[in-house]
């Protein structure tokens, strides 16, 4: 099952910062910070060391939803998934389905209908 986590802090303490280091988005002046994914590649923990080279392995088991985000309106959710499997080469289809269960998604739904928290 996938693990949902926050990240919360007052503004300009660097939430954003990190999170986009930790995936590779930005590199850090100074510092690094490592992954550590388990024998199943499922996220352990993450320890300071160097997330850089290993950016692509990162975000393909760690998900990033950034607050100001935009999706193609006119196809559902079920079909932003489907082209972002193919984009990946992934296969799974039932953990697909066990996630959009999990949290609830209304996946059948064009996204411009959705309210932006269902996005």
């Amino acid at each position: 099952m996938a693990k949902f986590f926050g990240y919360l802090g007052p503004n300009g303490d660097g939430k954003s910062t990190t999170i986009r280091t930790i995936h590779g988005f930005i590199k850090s002046s100074s510092g690094s910070i490592d992954v550590s994914l388990n024998s199943e590649n499922q996220v352990n923990n993450i320890i300071w060391n160097d997330s850089w080279k290993d950016a692509n392995k990162i975000n393909r088991k760690v998900c990033y939803v950034p607050g100001e985000i935009s999706f193609p309106l006119n196809i559902t959710g079920i079909e932003l998934i489907r082209q972002i499997y193919s984009l990946r080469n992934l296969n799974n289809r039932n953990y697909v389905i066990e996630l959009i269960k999990y949290c609830d998604l209304y996946a059948t739904v064009k996204i411009k209908k959705l309210s932006k928290g269902n996005k």
